[in-house]
């Protein structure tokens, strides 16, 4: 059997069709994390408001209180729905695009007018939710580490991140 690997490592397509579990059955195997989605069906996601979007004001200029996006699965309320944004990365910024399409740009390449996210929660209270357990379960316990000079990070309650 032979299967493609995505960059983080989980089976996109094995060439086995007879077998459908078997991207997942290697997954597990290789020790690949699940990816769990959040139950955006709760009363405190389903009740959030959409984000709120505003135009930039000119080239490569954000407006203030633009949101910085992490290297963490995030979900935008646009709406009504919840959206994973398109091109995912970190020191970016979440631009929606004519149509309603959910983009992550670099900050360089936002142009005048275009729809920025703005907003300083990441819990989904502003439309905006980080999803920090994606790999950890809602019940993973976690360490939460704060330094001055970047957001607060999540790890899991056994891993101790080395300090500056």
């Amino acid at each position: 059997m032979r299967c493609e690997l995505h960059s983080i490592g989980i089976p996109s397509r094995c060439s086995e069709p007879r077998r459908p579990a078997a991207a997942a059955s290697l997954a597990l195997a290789l020790g690949v994390p699940t990816f769990l989605h959040p139950d955006l069906t709760a009363p405190r996601f389903a009740g959030a408001p959409d984000a709120r979007f505003v135009p930039a004001p000119a080239d490569g200029v954000l407006p203030e209180g633009f949101f910085s996006t992490t290297n963490l699965p995030t979900y935008v309320k646009i709406e009504g729905d919840w959206k994973m944004p398109r091109e995912p990365r970190m020191d970016g910024v979440l631009m929606l695009a004519a149509g309603g399409e959910l983009w992550v740009r670099e900050m360089r390449r936002v142009r005048k007018g275009e729809l920025v996210a703005v907003g300083a929660a990441e819990d989904g209270s502003e439309g905006i939710l980080v999803h920090a357990q994606a790999f950890l379960g809602d019940t993973g316990e976690r360490l939460i580490v704060a330094n001055p000079r970047s957001r607060p990070r999540e790890f899991p309650a056994t891993t101790v991140p080395e300090t500056e």
